[in-house]
């Protein structure tokens, strides 16, 4: 794979963690105010709409982590691609 095909794709993972922390951020936004209409719309306990609303946090937070492990480990990859090509 050449350097520029690596830059590019590199540069894709770029733009598309930046879409999933926009979706992330939409979404936490949209709990809040779901969390609201919940309570007052049905009823449900606050006890049961925060022990949900953590099991969303914990899922949306672990997606973020593999998201930004994954762009490290090929930042990583790309750099010592880059090192060798200057080799």
């Amino acid at each position: 794979m050449e350097l520029n095909e690596l830059k590019a794709k590199f540069e894709d993972l770029k733009k598309r963690l930046t879409a999933v922390e926009k979706t992330i951020t939409v979404a936490e936004t949209q709990r809040k105010s779901l969390v609201e209409r919940v309570k007052t719309e049905f009823g449900i306990e606050p006890d049961k709409v925060k022990e949900t609303i953590e099991i969303m946090k914990t899922d949306i937070s672990t997606m973020k982590t593999k998201l930004e492990s994954a762009l490290t480990s090929f930042e990583t990859t790309l750099s010592a691609v880059e090192k060798t090509i200057n080799e």
